[in-house]
């Protein structure tokens, strides 16, 4: 595709999907009749983008601190989404004090959570109220495109 649509010209880098994929999801946008700006929200808030964005969080944080152990940067990357979560709060997002509570509660937070998958998991979990696990829903469709 020559020409790349608005929606993923404004797309941070790290979760742009591979150009291959821009077509198919230009044309996912146009069927189901979204405007680019909604279309970016959903394309940002898919699981997909959400996984990609934490794991630009991670190789960040490992160049920044390179000796720094993995369940430390595991630990800043949760405490860097919930301040995300508090800062810029999404309309499906928890309460402010209980992302506060989460926050305070880090460590008792990260021994549930052993490996990266785990880490992963709890942060999608923090969205499934955006992310319905409907496989018609706009974000899935979306995940289901970029993840052939």
């Amino acid at each position: 595709m020559f020409f790349k649509p608005r929606w993923y010209q404004v797309l941070p880098v790290h979760i742009r999907p591979p150009e291959e994929k821009v077509e198919p999801l230009e044309n996912l946008r146009r069927i189901l009749g979204m405007r680019d700006d909604t279309f970016l929200v959903a394309l940002a808030s898919s699981p997909w983008a959400v996984v990609r964005a934490q794991e630009a969080t991670l190789e960040s944080l490992r160049h920044r601190f390179p000796d720094a152990d993995e369940r430390r940067l595991w630990t800043a990357v949760v405490l860097a989404r919930l301040e995300i979560k508090l800062q810029s709060p999404a309309p499906w997002d928890p309460p402010a004090d209980e992302i506060r509570n989460r926050m305070e509660s880090i460590g008792e937070i990260m021994r549930g959570l052993t490996t990266w998958d785990d880490v992963l998991r709890y942060i999608l979990e923090m969205d499934r109220d955006a992310v319905s696990s409907d496989p018609s829903s706009p974000q899935q469709r979306i995940s289901a495109i970029v993840h052939l």
